[in-house]
């Protein structure tokens, strides 16, 4: 039999067919759909961070192993014996994208070869992302970053989600280095929970990964990228997980990494929901080095796909606890709130919007059930605001406050006048602190009336001033060195003993809390060598603090996922012991922002403020220190 002259059929199960029109498709082959519409066999594709790539071009690489460029290609070695193996030959078809997403990424240009099949029906690839260049000859010796692992999203959809700091280099193959976190499946695995893996991505098609540890929601990950050696042009890098095992990937003889970057990538997301549930992940710690020495960084924002209000935020441009935020959707309201105590005992509350605009409310009367005023804008601080006011009373008992902007220049206002009711001066630069960029403020009121501030730099390494003397006009001492309560402090809390001496209290990094005091009533006295405070379940994550009706002080944090603990001074002798930590009535969302302050009859009022931008407070229901406290309330939103 034959069709138009053209030669003879051959049987397949749906019917005769034209020999050419029939092809073998072998183990580890697909059948896609070409540009042009055609059906073709090619390798069967798997997703990696860097896009879909041949089945045989991607490389589980074992714990104990590395990758080594030489003679042309990337090896696999043996850290311990330093034998060398080669992968096998690429399967006849693997497909090499022409354009990878992180390639893409830099350049803006559509990516080719991303995804096969249909198109999901939202943004994939390279989401959103910040960058920053070293320099095309200078290596980045040390790039880390800290985050903590979000809510799993409220829908599964099969989608990846891909979020990672990560360093490029440039030249023939080049690559990405990445330690990634992933919820959904990829070529290393994965399903529908977190996961954890070191990557090498090249731009020829070729991706390595070391094998995926799962993790949970909530667990504090530090992903970090180190040099470990060079000779003339090739240099070697490792990327893992710290504190992880089996999450390093040795990659050797490669050419310098110097484009720094942290991104949200995504596949398959078909709805908002299809992302972490968490409104955002904020990438914290943002530490570089380049040689011995902490850069000078500016992230770029690129906010390339925004279906969902998907965006990227700089807070921080430090080189040593740098952060940027990487956001799923757009979120309003309240992203952090601090309040302070005004000179006729009123209470007045500021908030940090989403948006980053300063708001502030008070207490319409001195009555301590009279209601709050409606939010209305506070003067932003010069060069965009970086955090609510926190501040204390200084001996006239007005108000003044601190704050920093995105930059952590410090700054300072205070009211007017005695009057509760008088305007606030205008922010004013406070002298800068040593080491820079301050990201933690606290400020108590001695037992004298002087006001004492507290400052972390960018390096976590605490330095306090105070005011010379008891006059509400005095100068401020220059900055000293406050070791007590150690290094990496990332947040500072204060409070008054019953006797009127200071307590600090410090979160240090990896989520321990100091703590120090004054030895003695005397405003002049020396602090105490910083002690260990009782463990906060779970480490701690933000703290505050009040004192009670008959001047115990009560303490409270939350931990990094939200959960909100309480402790307080067991009699009210200023020396008594704490309590043990116990769980506070739980809010109705997680707890990412706590402040604290005493309503004008001595009463505490708390609030908390959830990742989704909503403030609930709550109080005690009476002026006994022991009386029970009120249900949680949503607080009226910014």
């Amino acid at each position: 039999m034959s069709l138009g002259g053209k030669g003879k059929l051959v049987i397949t199960p749906g019917g005769p067919r034209p020999p050419g029109m029939v092809h073998s498709v072998g183990p580890g082959q697909a059948v896609h759909v070409n540009k042009e519409g055609g059906l073709v066999v090619a390798e069967q594709t798997v997703l990696t961070p860097g896009g879909h790539r041949s089945k045989s071009l991607v490389h589980h690489i074992e714990p104990g192993y590395g990758l080594r460029h030489e003679q042309g290609r990337l090896r696999k070695f043996n850290v311990a014996s330093n034998t060398v193996t080669d992968f096998p030959p690429v399967v006849v078809g693997a497909a090499v994208p022409k354009r990878q997403a992180f390639v893409a990424a830099r350049t803006g240009a559509a990516m080719e070869g991303e995804t096969p099949g249909p198109v999901p029906a939202l943004g994939s690839g390279w989401i959103v992302y910040t960058w920053w260049d070293s320099g095309s000859s200078t290596s980045i010796n040390t790039f880390s970053t800290t985050w903590v692992v979000p809510h799993a999203p409220a829908t599964y959809s099969g989608q990846t989600i891909f979020l990672f700091n990560g360093i490029q280099n440039t030249g023939a193959g080049f690559g990405i280095l990445q330690p990634v976190l992933q919820y959904g499946p990829s070529a290393a695995g994965g399903g529908s929970h977190w996961s954890i893996a070191s990557w090498y991505v090249t731009s020829d098609g070729q991706a390595f990964h070391t094998s995926l540890v799962n993790v949970n929601p909530g667990d504090t990950l530090i992903g970090v990228m180190s040099l470990t050696g060079h000779n003339a042009s090739q240099y070697n890098y490792t990327s893992q997980f710290q504190g992880i095992a089996n999450t390093q990937l040795p990659v050797q003889n490669i050419n310098l990494l110097h484009w720094a970057n942290e991104t949200l990538e995504a596949y398959g997301v078909s709805q908002c929901s299809d992302y972490p549930a968490s409104p955002s992940t904020p990438l914290k710690g943002i530490n570089l080095l380049v040689g011995a020495s902490h850069p000078s960084v500016s992230w770029t924002p690129v906010n390339r796909v925004t279906d969902c209000g998907q965006h990227a935020a700089v807070v921080s441009n430090s080189s040593v606890e740098g952060e940027v935020d990487l956001w799923y959707r757009t979120v309003t309201g309240t992203k952090s709130l601090s309040v302070a105590r005004l000179s006729d005992g009123r209470l007045q509350l500021w908030g940090l919007g989403q948006n980053g605009s300063l708001y502030s409310c008070w207490k319409t009367t001195t009555n301590p059930s009279a209601p709050w005023t409606t939010w209305g804008t506070f003067p932003a601080l010069p060069g965009g605001n970086g955090q609510v006011p926190h501040g204390g009373n200084i001996s006239d008992h007005r108000p003044q406050i601190f704050a920093t902007n995105g930059s952590g220049t410090l700054y300072s206002c205070w009211k007017q006048s005695t009057d509760a009711s008088s305007a606030w001066t205008a922010w004013s630069p406070f002298e800068a602190i040593p080491g820079g960029g301050a990201h933690a403020v606290a400020a108590g009121r001695l037992p004298d009336g002087q006001l004492q501030l507290f400052a972390a730099n960018a390096a976590g390494t605490v330095y306090t001033c105070w005011k010379s003397t008891t006059d509400p006009s005095a100068s401020w001492t220059a900055w000293s060195a406050f070791n007590n309560v150690g290094s990496g402090v990332t947040q500072l809390a204060i409070g008054p003993l019953s006797d009127g001496r200071l307590q600090l209290f410090a979160i240090n990094s990896g989520g321990s809390i100091s703590s120090c005091w004054k030895a003695t009533t005397d405003s002049h006295s020396a602090w105490t060598s910083g002690s260990a405070f009782s463990p906060l379940p779970g480490g701690a994550a933000v703290i505050a603090m009040a004192p009670l009706s008959d001047r115990r002080l009560q303490l409270f944090a939350a931990n990094p996922a939200g959960a909100l603990y309480s402790c307080w001074k067991q009699t009210t002798d200023s020396s008594a012991h704490w309590t043990a930590w116990s769980a506070f009535a739980p809010v109705p969302q997680s707890t990412v922002g706590l402040a604290a302050g005493n309503l004008e009859d001595g009463r505490i009022q708390l609030w908390s403020v959830a990742a989704s931008g909503t403030a609930y407070s709550c109080w005690k229901q009476t002026t006994d220190s022991s009386s029970a406290w009120t249900p949680w309330s949503t607080f009226p939103p910014l």
